[in-house]
């Protein structure tokens, strides 16, 4: 009875210990108790609780062969992806170690095995920069395609914009929504480009019908519209997508409604 209290005190199931994680209880080896154990290589091994605890034991065994091995080898000079092994470096954790120049040019400590696997091929740059690719997404009109550098070194995109053109934007202009066309959206809002291309005509906005078009006036496209209280007038294109300009100027005109009491309430 006080062995099981004992035994449930001290589970250490699903615990880590170096290389071994504790899968479940094993047989006593001898007096001690045991623990069946998963080695990070991939194989399996029961070892005493004491051993566990006191750090005795690691590995199934790998961690010496690695060592070993680590010793023998000499990585001096060869390239692992974008990592080159420069010198060996102090151990990590009992791992052999080497620290290498990343392709971005930063130096890190990698250890062998993971060198030797291929489970490390960068410094950690190339995971960063799928974490902040925008390559594909879209930003309003913009379409990134590729990223570039714009004309004063800074990190930006090659962007397609919905009207077709191709332009350069920062990636802090994307992704805070200050940049979402090659420029089309605003021109667009003064009459300019691909809107004073369209063709409005017929097109109601508030009390104005647009009867067609009037010219350009300083690049801004003007259209002759009736209004409902039946005078015509010739307007900017801007004033009718912004909503700005909904009458010939009766709206503007019309006098308020008088406020006061109501028909025979108060007064006289």
């Amino acid at each position: 009875m006080i062995m099981d209290y004992f035994k449930t005190r001290l589970d250490l199931t699903g615990q880590k210990f170096g290389r071994l994680t504790v899968l479940e209880p094993a047989e006593n080896v001898g007096r001690d108790t045991a623990w069946r154990c998963r080695c990070e290589c991939g194989s399996e091994a029961v070892v005493k609780t004491g051993n566990l605890r006191s750090g005795n034991v690691r590995s199934c065994g790998c961690l010496r062969d690695d060592y070993i091995r680590g010793k023998r080898l000499d990585l001096t000079g060869q390239v692992f992806g974008r990592l080159t092994a420069l010198e060996r470096a102090e151990g990590m954790n009992g791992h052999t170690a080497w620290r290498c120049r990343c392709g971005c040019g930063n130096e890190t400590v990698v250890r062998t095995g993971s060198l030797l696997s291929g489970s490390a091929k960068s410094c950690g740059c190339q995971e960063h920069a799928r974490r902040n690719d925008l390559t594909g997404r879209t930003f309003g009109r913009l379409t990134v395609l590729e990223p570039v550098k714009n004309k004063y070194g800074q990190a930006s995109w090659r962007c397609r914009c919905g009207c077709g053109n191709e332009t350069v934007v920062r990636t802090w202009d994307l992704t805070s929504g200050h940049v979402a066309s090659c420029g089309c959206l605003k021109d667009a809002a003064f009459g300019k480009s691909e809107g004073a291309d369209e063709d409005l005509t017929g097109r109601v906005f508030g009390k104005l019908t647009v009867l067609g078009p009037a010219g350009t006036v300083k690049g801004n496209s003007m259209w002759r519209c009736r209004c409902e209280c039946g005078k015509e007038t010739v307007v900017r294109g801007s004033g009718l997508r912004t909503g700005n300009t909904r009458s010939c100027g009766c709206l503007r005109g019309r006098p308020r409604k008088r406020q006061g009491p109501p028909d025979g309430a108060g007064g006289g």
